[in-house]
C-alpha cells in the first residue's frame, strides 16, 4: 500500500496504469517471483492490491527508486517509535541507502529496492506500526498517534501531503481485497452490508525458499512465514483498525483474516 502511494504521488503511476505480471519480475538477470507462478496478467494498482500482485509493486518501485519509498513508508509511521513510551518497542527498519551505509558500511543495491517494495529484505515493523499505517490511510491522511485509552482524545501532529484521489485508489484495492471474488481474502467476507470491511493480506518471509510457489503446510512449523493481516472498518466510513499478525501462519488470507473479520465484526456490533 505504502509502495502504490509513492508511485501515485510520483505521477509515474496512476489508478489507470497497468502492468502486466507474467509471475516474475527481472532486473538484469536476476529474478522475483510473483506469488501466482503463473501470473496475474494485466493489472492496475487496485486490481494488483485486490489480488496481491507481487510484479505491479516490484515495478513501481523499481521506477521510482528507494527514497520516494522509505520517505513515504516514515510518512505512515513505519521505521519510528510510536510515542505511546511502551518499555521494549523498537523503532523497525525502513531501509535506505543511508541507513545501509550507516549500518553496514556498505552500498546499496537496486535489487533491495525490489525486496523492499513488499516488505521484505530488511524491512522490519511491530504490529502497532502496521495499524497506524492503516489509521492514516483510511482517514484521509491524518498522522494521528495511538492512545490507550477511549477517554482520550487521539493526537494529531499533522497531515500527509499526499492527493485523497491517491488515497482512494488504495482504499479502492483494500475493499476489493475482501469483497471481491477475486479478492485474496474474500473468504472472510463479512455478509452484513453494515458490517463489511476492507483490508490487506501479507506474509513475512522467515526464510529464503527453495521453490517458487513452495506449499507453507510442508514446512516445519519455525520455518513458515509470519502471516498479516491489516484491516478496517467500515467501509464507507472508517473507525476501526486493527492489524492481525500469526506467528508462523504461513499466509496471511488462510490464517489472519479470518481472525480480522471476527474482530472487525465484533467491534462493529458491539459499537452499534
Amino acid at each position: 500500500m505504502v509502495t502504490g502511494l509513492a508511485g501515485l504521488k510520483s505521477g509515474k503511476f496512476s489508478a489507470q496504469r497497468h502492468v502486466h505480471c507474467p509471475g516474475y519480475f527481472m532486473l538484469g538477470n536476476k529474478r522475483w517471483g510473483c506469488w501466482k507462478v503463473e501470473g496475474h496478467g494485466s493489472v492496475s494498482m487496485a486490481e494488483a492490491l485486490e489480488q496481491s500482485c507481487d510484479t505491479y509493486f516490484y515495478t513501481v518501485a523499481h521506477e521510482i527508486g528507494i527514497d520516494k519509498l522509505a520517505a513515504m513508508a516514515k510518512e505512515f509511521g513505519l521505521g519510528e517509535l510510536s510515542g505511546l513510551g511502551l518499555k521494549g518497542e523498537k523503532p523497525g527498519i525502513i531501509p535506505s541507502p543511508e541507513w545501509k551505509e550507516k549500518a553496514r558500511n556498505a552500498p546499496w543495491n537496486p535489487g533491495e529496492t525490489i525486496n523492499a517494495a513488499i516488505g521484505q529484505g530488511d524491512v522490519l515493523t511491530t504490529p502497532l506500526q502496521l495499524a497506524i499505517m492503516m489509521a492514516r490511510m483510511v482517514n484521509g491522511g491524518k498522522k494521528i498517534k495511538p492512545r490507550l485509552t477511549a477517554d482520550e482524545e487521539p493526537d494529531e501532529v499533522g497531515f500527509i501531503d499526499i492527493d485523497r484521489a491517491d488515497l482512494d485508489v488504495i482504499m479502492d484495492g483494500m475493499t476489493r481485497v475482501v469483497n471481491s471474488p477475486r479478492g485474496t481474502a474474500h473468504a472472510s467476507e463479512i455478509k452484513e452490508d453494515a458490517f463489511r470491511f476492507g483490508g490487506k493480506t501479507g506474509t513475512s518471509q522467515v526464510h529464503r525458499l527453495t521453490m517458487h510457489g513452495q506449499n507453507q503446510n510442508l514446512l516445519p512449523w519455525h520455518l513458515r512465514h509470519h502471516a498479516w493481516f491489516g484491516a478496517f472498518a467500515p467501509i464507507a466510513d472508517p473507525r476501526y483498525v486493527c492489524a492481525i499478525i500469526v506467528e508462523h501462519g504461513g499466509g496471511g488470507a488462510s490464517a489472519a483474516a479470518p481472525i480480522a473479520r471476527d474482530v472487525m465484526q465484533k467491534v462493529q456490533e458491539w459499537m452499534a
